[in-house]
């Protein structure tokens, strides 16, 4: 319970050499102890000591923490052979199961899986909802969207669940049905930064700065402060549609009035800003001061720039910056080429 994990185990080991034989709540213990420390050797080996007492016909809370540590550990076939193998499932077995599928991309999976549990007779939770929410928004599916919306309100939800109602935003925003998203947004009596964010982040995606800025103007008058995530949001639409100053005042009021201190993330964001307006000498500035220099997305939004602007000196050298960092970033290669191409189209024109 505490994130000791190998001491938890150590216990384990202790236990048996004394003579002790472990119980389904010991197994329980020791499969999330393997989940701390990611060894999924130990833990399948766990797995085959409780097959062998015959501890998975009948309890199932066992059975669901085995599917757990499976899905955490990426192990999402071995997960879904002892989901099948269990005599019976419960809401926690498919909530697990689903978890584990959006939790590693594989949402088409979590989807089918929602729709096989409502087949077996049971009713999704909020926790089954939130998934195949992200589900939804991951693969950008508005018409699944809108059914699970309509499931929702018949079952009574989201009423005031702010986090459910934070995914809707999120799901929305992310399909571009913006005015639906509002809609959410608007009822929601008491809205927390994610939420704001969310329906930003909505906005800037289809290139709506001033709706951005409005938004969080807003926010702020309504006494939400912004965090890191609302300011990423701020700072790449204004570098998108290349809201130079503006960028620049946000980017400073984060440490002057909110006492948030920049990640990398903001730093590129700055990078990216300054390097699409071409102003080079800026951006250096940036990835300088900014003590980003070893940072590959620093450098990958520079040469970006380069290429656009089709400056092939500045290119090689930030490529060569680049490939010295990593030299598998596959995106500095077409950059580069790009760049090539264009300077050897000039000298020919």
């Amino acid at each position: 319970e505490n994130g000791l994990g190998k001491e938890a185990l150590d216990c384990f080991m202790q236990m048996k050499k004394e003579g002790l034989s472990p119980d389904a709540v010991t197994f329980v213990c020791i499969l999330k102890a393997c989940c701390n420390i990611e060894s999924v050797e130990i833990g399948q080996q766990i797995h085959n000591e409780v097959e062998k007492q015959g501890f998975l016909e009948e309890n199932v809370v066992l059975g669901n923490t085995i599917i757990d540590m499976y899905s955490k550990c990426n192990m999402l076939e071995k997960a879904r052979q002892v989901f099948d193998a269990l005599l019976n499932h419960d809401i926690t077995s498919w909530n697990i199961l689903i978890t584990g599928y959006v939790q590693h991309g594989l949402n088409e999976e979590a989807i089918e899986c929602f729709l096989s549990m409502q087949d077996d007779g049971l009713s999704p939770d909020v926790i089954t909802f939130l998934c195949i929410v992200k589900a939804c928004s991951n693969i950008g599916s508005h018409e699944m969207g809108e059914e699970l919306y309509a499931k929702l309100r018949k079952q009574g939800m989201p009423g005031k669940d702010i986090v459910l109602r934070t995914a809707l935003v999120d799901m929305y925003s992310n399909c571009g049905v913006l005015g639906r998203a509002h809609e959410i947004f608007d009822d929601t009596p008491i809205r927390n930064i994610s939420l704001w964010t969310a329906l930003m982040s909505g906005y800037a995606q289809v290139g709506k700065v001033e709706r951005v800025f409005s938004l969080f103007n807003t926010m702020i008058k309504e006494e939400v402060s912004p965090d890191m995530v609302s300011f990423l949001v701020l700072l790449n639409a204004c570098s998108h549609v290349g809201l130079v100053e503006a960028g620049k005042t946000a980017f400073n009021a984060m440490s002057a009035f909110y006492f948030i201190t920049p990640t990398m993330e903001h730093y590129t964001c700055m990078v990216d800003l300054f390097a699409r307006a071409g102003h080079f000498d800026k951006a250096f500035s940036v990835i300088e001061k900014g003590a980003c220099s070893h940072h590959v997305p620093c450098w990958l939004s520079l040469l970006a720039a380069c290429c656009k602007w089709e400056i092939s000196e500045l290119g090689r050298v930030v490529f060569e910056q680049l490939v010295c960092l990593d030299d598998r970033c596959s995106a500095a290669y077409v950059c580069m080429r790009n760049i090539s191409i264009a300077s050897a189209m000039y000298v020919e024109g």
